[in-house]
């Protein structure tokens, strides 16, 4: 065997095998693609249930508080449940805080309230409180209270609540709430391509409307749901 043969050989022997990494780098970014997308995909279908019973919730609020006074307030109350309802689908992050858009006034001081109520039922010893029922009991330790705080700020600044009526006159009209609610994506590569707009920061739109009839009882002076005349409210 001659000697440049040989050498041929070693060459084809110590590349064996070198033809499989090809196929590999191709197949292992789309994989990696498919992957980070199905669990984004996943975070949007999760929220998409979010964003119903958000909706839900709003319009039952809006339902209890319509003869409230000021008028501004049954849809601030609307918007309060909605931001609750949606708390679980945002971060909590400084960074995020400041890319949702603008913080409503009422966020701030709920937003307290919001972290200590997640704290008193996070913490396993709220599970001897008879007063707050509880299916099971966590052990985990209950996340800081400034990150529920900005999380509660977060789904506010990130959720648009309408209320409307066919007839504002007739207190008997159902009411029709809608809520528009700005998803964050946050897997790279793939948030770019869900994006309607392709900018960040990076989110995908999600609404949900309900239609509640108002099944309050009927006060006094006409008004329907609870007679919020006869008590002061807390400014």
């Amino acid at each position: 065997m001659s000697r440049p043969f040989r050498t041929t050989r070693r060459i084809l022997r110590r590349t064996r095998g070198a033809s499989y990494s090809l196929p590999f780098v191709l197949v292992v970014p789309l994989y990696l693609m498919l992957m980070i997308g199905a669990i984004e995909v996943a975070f949007l279908m999760l929220a998409r249930i979010g964003t119903q019973y958000a909706a839900h919730a709003a319009a039952r609020s809006a339902v209890v508080w319509r003869s409230a006074r000021p008028a501004n307030l049954r849809d601030e109350r609307a918007h309060q449940s909605a931001a609750a309802s949606l708390a679980a689908f945002v971060g909590g992050r400084e960074k995020e805080l400041e890319t949702a858009g603008p913080v409503p006034a009422w966020a701030g001081p709920l937003g307290d309230d919001f972290a200590t109520a997640t704290q008193k039922f996070a913490t396993p010893a709220a599970a001897d409180d008879p007063a707050i029922p509880r299916p099971y009991q966590r052990s985990r330790t209950p996340p800081d209270a400034d990150f529920l705080r900005r999380k509660y700020q977060i789904a506010a600044a990130r959720t648009k609540v309408e209320v409307k009526a066919d007839d504002p006159n007739n207190p008997r009209t159902p009411l029709t709430v809608t809520v528009t609610f700005r998803a964050p994506l946050y897997m790279p590569i793939v948030s770019r391509f869900l994006d309607p707009d392709r900018s960040a920061p990076f989110e995908y739109p999600l609404s949900a409307t309900v239609v509640m009839a108002a099944d309050g009882a009927m006060t006094k002076d006409g008004q329907h749901t609870i007679d919020y005349h006869s008590f002061p409210l807390k400014k």
